[in-house]
């Protein structure tokens, strides 16, 4: 039983490290279509969104809505999001 919950601990810190990485831009191949290429580009760059900041970003910065921002507090990292597109921003 021990053995079963170290390795079900193991394999969640380890899919937590995979979804940490950014993902890549898309190769071009040019006999993509050009909707495809653009929609590809879109992932990647809506899943390369958080920037880690040691400067909280309520009223200092501005952003689009639904951003995520990683505010490093000496070492306590907070989830922030921006709320209205300018600069508010919620700690999650």
């Amino acid at each position: 039983m021990r053995i079963k919950i170290i390795i079900l601990i193991v394999l969640v810190v380890f899919a937590g490290y995979s979804y940490a990485a950014n993902l890549s831009q898309p190769p071009i191949d040019r006999k993509m279509p050009i909707q495809t290429r653009q929609y590809l580009k879109e992932i990647a760059d809506k899943n390369n969104i958080f920037e880690v900041t040691t400067t909280a970003p309520n009223g200092s910065r501005r952003g689009k809505k639904g951003e995520g921002i990683i505010y490093d507090d000496s070492g306590t990292l907070e989830l922030w999001v921006n709320y209205d597109g300018d600069t508010t921003w919620q700690k999650i």
